[in-house]
């Protein structure tokens, strides 16, 4: 499977976006990690989305990706990833409860999405609903 992994930092994450390519490009993965100008960590958390659903068009565009991996810039692969267990995926991620009390959240530090319509309409209205907050 053809991934492209993609990110975006601002200013105040510069050194976390440098350690995260750092890692990328050691296992020599398809990576595109870019500087945006947001100034707050809301703007920048609502900003995701959007981002992602601009990925997926210009890799459906392109016609060469089965997918596309956002990961945080504060994250870093420890590991060779192994993509061919998103095979037949639609959208990945991971799912979390903190306790038996709290209930389950989705997590989208690391996010997977496959190149389909499907998924950019599941981009596009997760965008809508973020910035409507």
């Amino acid at each position: 499977m053809k991934i492209k992994i993609i990110s975006f930092f601002t200013q105040n994450y510069s050194g976390e976006a440098a350690t995260l390519q750092t890692s990328l490009a050691s296992f020599g993965l398809d990576f595109l990690v870019e500087k945006i100008g947001c100034t707050s960590w809301h703007d920048a958390v609502a900003y995701k989305p959007e981002f992602i659903a601009i990925w997926i068009q210009r890799l459906a565009e392109d016609g060469n990706y089965d997918g596309i991996l956002w990961t945080d810039a504060d994250s870093e692969v420890m590991r060779d990833p192994d993509f061919e267990e998103l095979k037949g995926c639609d959208a990945a991620w991971h799912r979390f409860q903190r306790t038996p009390k709290h209930g389950e959240e989705f997590l989208t530090g690391t996010i997977y999405f496959a190149i389909n319509e499907l998924t950019l309409a599941f981009v596009h209205k997760w965008a809508e609903v973020t910035q409507a907050q």
